[in-house]
């Protein structure tokens, strides 16, 4: 009998399976169609949540759970040496080919590769092509690359040198297609840095539409965009401690105005709101229209002795947010 149930994770909710005996399956969201049996839980999937949530805190960096992938001999072959890879090292497709004996099943391999029911916990993520390029993944790039940075796995591989000798083709089947921004600003001793990922229009309306008015809005892509303060601060008149928070929003129709949500959980995917009781603070804020910018930007249009306006924009709607240092 297979069982079911759900993890809230960093990069999605997940679903895994299991028998009363050893774990089946793990799945992203929209998974392809699998038998997941009955919903419920018992002890390997218990244990399987556990490790995954030490695995995700950086606590834990090799599960330790039997495991039950139905698959052919060669894919099981392939399967094995997956779970042989460090924990922050990545490998080739014809690296785990030469290693079978025969350094022309590349293509094979990586057929077996993306037939793993079993993702994460055997870790097809740390598979990466000859040349350094991601290549693909059934999480999709942007969580292949969440999981390497998470593990330290693409500062070891210098994906983004790598990337500089590749034709843009290549570039463009690397990385994701919102690019990451970091943007800092000094006000007298205190550091503000916002680091987020940028999503582009490209044709599409925005406001009312691909954000709709009144529900709550990640201001970026992938990985939870973050703004850190070094010191204590106001924010349009509340006063927000030292510390690095995810930023959410409320877009409103005008004349009303949007919600700006500071929140503790960090670490995380867009999609994934923490939750209203690890918000530090919410403020209220009125949008301004502005000239048309294709891509969402984070920028600091005033900077003053003691105070500065940090302005979030995309398309041609603007989000002032007036900050006051304190000390």
């Amino acid at each position: 009998m297979t069982t079911s149930t759900t993890f809230v994770s960093p990069i999605g909710e997940l679903v895994l399976t299991a028998s009363e005996t050893a774990l089946t399956g793990v799945y992203f969201p929209k998974p392809r169609r699998v038998e997941l049996g009955r919903a419920g839980d018992n002890d390997v999937l218990q244990a399987a949540k556990a490790q995954l949530a030490e695995y995700f805190a950086r606590t834990r960096t090799q599960f330790e759970l039997p495991l039950d992938a139905g698959g052919t001999d060669f894919e099981q072959r392939v399967w094995t040496l997956l779970r042989e890879i460090p924990y922050g090292s990545t490998t080739s497709y014809g690296d785990l080919a030469r290693r079978l004996g025969d350094p022309k099943e590349a293509r094979a391999v990586g057929a077996a590769n993306g037939k793993n029911p079993i993702p994460i916990i055997v870790p097809c993520h740390r598979v990466v092509g000859s040349n350094g390029g991601l290549t693909g993944f059934g999480g999709g790039l942007d969580r292949k690359r969440w999981l390497l940075e998470h593990e330290g796995a693409l500062l070891r591989l210098g994906a983004l040198c790598i990337a500089l000798l590749f034709t843009h083709r290549a570039a463009a089947a690397q990385f994701p297609r919102s690019q990451h921004a970091t943007v800092t600003q000094q006000v007298q001793a205190t550091s503000i840095s916002i680091s987020y990922n940028r999503p582009v229009a490209r044709g599409r309306e925005l406001f009312g539409a691909l954000v709709p008015w009144g529900r709550r809005w990640h201001p970026g892509a992938d990985s939870a965009t973050t703004i850190s303060f070094s010191k204590d601060v106001m924010v349009e008149g509340h006063r927000l401690a030292a510390g690095r928070y995810s930023l959410w929003t409320i877009p409103e129709e005008p004349p009303k105005p949007w919600t700006v949500i500071f929140n503790r959980g960090v670490g995380g995917w867009h999609t994934n709101y923490p939750g209203e009781s690890q918000d530090a603070l919410r403020v209220n804020v009125s949008a301004d229209t502005a000239s048309y910018l294709e891509t969402l930007t984070y920028y600091f249009p005033l900077v003053d002795a003691d105070s500065a306006v940090l302005r979030l924009q995309w398309g041609t709607v603007a989000v002032p947010l007036k900050l006051k240092v304190t000390q």
